[in-house]
């Protein structure tokens, strides 16, 4: 598995580099060519139960990533529970918080299918990285489109 992993990567950097580098800058630069302000900053709330949740449920992806088939079953259990504690805090499963960890509970789900779950996982890892360090959340700003959140105030916590 480390050595199909080893293969894909040079590819995958190739691609990035060859031929997606007008992206790449366009996206970093503003319409001005100038910095847009948006650098990724390192940033963790200790004092948050939500992070902590988040910082429990990337340690159990990062163990099932290396090998561990329980933490499979742990991170969805993880999920439910935090899916669970937000609806009910927010006495809504509609609130914008609650749909973001129901969404991220269906994506964890995969790793009940041995055959898929290291790959889907790894990808998995990468998103809950971002919110855990980052505080920056893929499926929040997916879900902030959809058309039954327009018009809404959206509050991730």
């Amino acid at each position: 598995m480390l050595q199909s992993l080893r293969s894909f990567a040079p590819s995958l950097l190739t691609w990035i580099n060859d031929v997606q580098p007008e992206f790449r800058y366009r996206r970093a630069l503003g319409p001005d060519g100038g910095s847009r302000g948006r650098a990724m900053r390192f940033k963790v709330f200790p004092k948050s139960l939500d992070w902590w949740a988040w910082l429990v449920t990337w340690a159990l992806i990062v163990a099932a990533v290396v090998g561990s088939t329980p933490a499979y079953y742990g991170v969805i259990a993880v999920s439910v529970a935090n899916a669970v504690v937000k609806a009910i805090g927010k006495r809504s499963v509609t609130a914008f918080a609650v749909q973001t960890r129901i969404v991220y509970l269906a994506l964890t789900l995969p790793g009940l299918w041995p055959e898929v779950r290291f790959w889907w996982y790894l990808a998995l890892l990468a998103g809950t990285t971002l919110v855990v360090f980052f505080d920056r959340c893929t499926i929040a700003r997916v879900l902030r489109h959809a058309p039954w959140n327009k018009g809404r105030e959206l509050l991730m916590n």
